[in-house]
């Protein structure tokens, strides 16, 4: 969600900002980052440590959208559109893997599956360097 507020904040064109953003989440998702690759996202509700990523995740975002909601709502759209294309994930957790069900595939979750090559638990320093430093970048454009 940086990520995507971030292109938003630095674009500044509504029509090429927020396709990027939607854009930079599968970006992402082939570099190495947070997470238990063997075989379902059942796996990672096994770890305490995913539950703390996901609160960091929350707080940035919540501390985002105090900061920039009041300025300008192609941020938060940008934010919007780089998380989106995850809602799927705890649909197919809750309804069908924690029921011991194989979720229906298509060609998108697929793909997007198979994007994310280096889902690891030590890539979570990269996926915190990452945070801080979109992080001080959006507030120094902010700031200017």
């Amino acid at each position: 969600m940086l990520a995507g507020s971030f292109i938003a904040i630095a674009v500044k064109q509504p029509l090429l900002a927020l396709p990027l953003a939607a854009a930079s989440h599968f970006i992402l998702d082939a570099l190495p980052h947070f997470g238990y690759r063997r075989g379902s996202y059942t796996e990672m509700f096994k770890h305490r440590l995913a539950y703390v990523v996901s609160a960091f995740d929350v707080i940035g975002v919540l501390l985002l959208c105090l900061t920039v909601l009041s300025q300008n709502w192609i941020i938060f759209a940008g934010a919007l559109l780089a998380a989106l294309p995850d809602i799927s994930w705890p649909y197919r957790y809750y309804y069908y893997e924690r029921h011991g069900h194989l979720p229906p595939e298509s060609a998108y979750t697929r793909f997007h599956y198979k994007i994310q090559w280096c889902e690891r638990p030590w890539a979570l320093i990269i996926e915190a360097l990452f945070f801080v430093a979109l992080f001080m970048l959006i507030g120094r454009y902010i700031a200017a």
